[in-house]
């Protein structure tokens, strides 16, 4: 229950230092306007999405990593989660920014977390083999 716990919050944990590190420094050189400011372009919600994927994906690997047997739960646990924070991080911050963003990121949370998933069954699979 402990692996389970602490996958869980170390998903969380990589994910939100880790985007909120790269938007302070994308707020700070002005790529992104100043933080709270609405803004609607598309090319840059892209490229945060783009991020976010590669981060969600990641700490859905580390995750497997540290729950180990109990792996499947730990990220079909995050992923409804992180789903859940899509959800209501769209409704809080409704009219900061297109709808769609938000949409997407709910929408693409699960399937994201299990692609981490299977990164890390292949790769163990593939150390079992070599052993």
């Amino acid at each position: 229950m402990k692996r389970l716990l602490l996958a869980i919050l170390a998903a969380f944990l990589i994910s939100f230092i880790l985007s909120t590190a790269i938007d302070v420094v994308l707020h700070s050189t002005g790529v992104y306007p100043p933080f709270g400011q609405p803004f609607f372009d598309t090319d840059l919600y892209l490229l945060a999405l783009g991020y976010r994927f590669v981060i969600t994906i990641f700490a859905a690997y580390v995750a497997a990593v540290i729950a180990k047997e109990q792996a499947k739960k730990a990220l079909w646990i995050t992923g409804m989660i992180g789903t859940i924070f899509w959800i209501a991080g769209t409704i809080v911050t409704q009219g900061l920014g297109p709808l769609w963003y938000g949409i997407t990121g709910a929408a693409t949370t699960i399937p994201l977390v299990l692609f981490g998933g299977t990164l890390y069954e292949l790769r163990r699979k593939k150390i079992q083999v070599g052993s």
